[in-house]
C-alpha cells in the first residue's frame, strides 16, 4: 500500500464514527461550550464585583476624580465624573438618589438650571429619601423660578405642599375638552403663561431683563388666583374660532399672510437682540459713574438730586438702556455691511 492509499484509509477510517464515539463527541463538544460560557461568566462577574469599567477607570477611581474635581470648583467636570461613576459602580437605589442630588446642587450651582432640575428629579425616581426631601423641593423650586418657569413652579409647590394624594392631583383634572384633546388645569397654567409672554413680547425692549420676569410673576398669579375660568373661557372661544378660520382658508387671504409676515419679522428681530442684550453686565462701579455724571438729570422740581441708593432703579435703567442701545447701533451697522444696506437720507427730502 503506497503513501496515497494509506492517507486514505486514514480519512475513511476517521469519517465512519460508530453510535458511540459520536455521542462521546458530541458531549465533548458541549462541555466545552458550557465551559467556555462559565469562564465568560465568571469575569464578567468578577469585573462587575471589582467596580470597574473594561473602557474607564475602576469605581472607587472614578469616585476619587470626582471628589477631586469638586475640590478644584470644576463643576461641571465633578458632575459628568459623578454621573460615570454610576455606570461603573451601580450602586444601590438609595446610594444612587444621594449621588443624584449631589450632581443636582452640581449643576445648579454652575447655573445649569434645567440639567439641575433633571438630576433632582432622577434622584427623587430613584428613591424618596426624608433626609433630603425639603431640600430638593427648595432647590428644586429655585431652578424653576430661575428659567421662568412659573407654571411649573406653582405645580411643583402645589405637589409638594399637598395634604392628600387628591390635592396633588389636582393639576391633571380636565378643565375642558374640544374633541379628542383633553385641557388639564396644568396645561391651562402653561396656557396663561404663554399668553403672557406674549404680551410681554411688547414690552420687551423697555423692560430689563429681571423687571419683565417679576412682572410675568405677578401677572400669573394674579391670572391663576382670581381668574382661570375666565382665561379659559377665552382660550376655548379663541381656539374654536381659530379652527373655524382655518377652514374658511382666511389664513391664506393676502392681507392676512402679509400681516403675520409682518408679525414674524418683528418677533424675530426683537428674539435676536434679546440674546445680544444677554451679554450685558453692568456692575456697581458703572452705575455709580453715570449716576455721578447725570446728577441734574435726576433732580427733582425742587432740584435736589436723590441720594444713590435711592436713585439706584432709575440709574439702573438708564445704564442699561444706553448699553441696549449701543448693542443695537453696533449691531444694525454689522448687518447692514454684511448684506450691503445702502439709506439713501437726501431721497427722503422734500423736492
Amino acid at each position: 500500500m503506497d503513501d496515497r492509499e494509506a492517507k486514505k484509509g486514514l480519512r475513511l477510517t476517521l469519517d465512519r464514527r460508530g453510535d458511540g464515539a459520536g455521542r462521546r463527541s458530541g458531549s465533548t463538544t458541549a462541555l466545552l461550550v458550557v465551559a467556555i460560557v462559565l469562564v465568560a461568566a465568571d469575569l464578567f462577574l468578577a469585573l462587575r464585583g471589582r467596580g470597574a469599567d473594561p473602557a474607564g477607570l475602576p469605581a472607587a477611581d472614578a469616585r476619587d476624580l470626582a471628589l477631586q474635581l469638586e475640590e478644584r470648583g470644576l463643576l461641571a467636570a465633578a458632575g459628568n465624573a459623578w454621573t460615570e461613576y454610576l455606570a461603573v459602580a451601580r450602586p444601590g437605589r438609595e446610594a444612587s438618589g444621594k449621588v443624584w442630588y449631589r450632581i443636582g446642587k452640581l449643576r445648579q450651582e454652575e447655573g445649569d438650571w434645567e440639567g439641575a432640575l433633571d438630576a433632582f428629579y432622577r434622584s427623587e425616581a430613584h428613591a424618596r429619601l426624608p433626609e433630603l426631601e425639603t431640600e430638593i423641593g427648595r432647590r428644586s423650586a429655585e431652578c424653576l423660578e430661575q428659567l421662568g418657569r412659573f407654571a411649573a413652579l406653582r405645580r411643583e409647590l402645589e405637589e409638594r405642599t399637598a395634604a392628600t394624594p387628591a390635592d396633588s392631583a389636582a393639576g391633571g383634572r380636565i378643565v375642558a375638552e374640544i374633541g379628542d384633546w383633553k385641557i388639564r388645569r396644568a396645561d391651562l397654567d402653561r396656557l396663561i403663561e404663554a399668553e403672557i409672554e406674549t404680551q410681554l413680547e411688547a414690552m420687551a425692549g423697555e423692560l430689563p431683563a429681571e423687571a419683565r420676569r417679576t412682572q410675568k410673576e405677578r401677572m400669573l398669579e394674579a391670572a391663576v388666583d382670581g381668574g382661570r375660568a375666565a382665561w379659559l373661557e377665552r382660550f376655548i372661544a379663541e381656539e374654536l374660532l381659530y379652527r373655524r378660520a382655518r377652514e374658511e382658508g382666511i389664513a391664506d387671504e393676502p392681507a392676512v399672510a402679509a400681516l403675520r409676515r409682518n408679525l414674524e419679522r418683528k418677533l424675530l428681530a426683537g428674539r435676536f437682540l434679546e440674546r445680544s442684550f444677554e451679554t450685558i453686565e453692568i456692575g456697581p462701579e458703572d452705575l455709580r459713574r453715570w449716576y455721578d455724571a447725570h446728577a441734574e438729570e435726576l433732580a427733582g422740581d425742587d432740584g435736589v438730586t436723590p441720594a444713590f441708593d435711592a436713585a439706584r432703579e432709575r440709574v439702573l435703567a438708564a445704564v442699561r438702556a444706553e448699553r441696549e442701545a449701543a448693542i443695537v447701533r453696533e449691531t444694525v451697522g454689522e448687518l447692514m455691511r454684511r448684506y450691503g444696506a445702502v439709506i439713501h437720507r437726501e431721497a427722503l427730502e422734500e423736492p
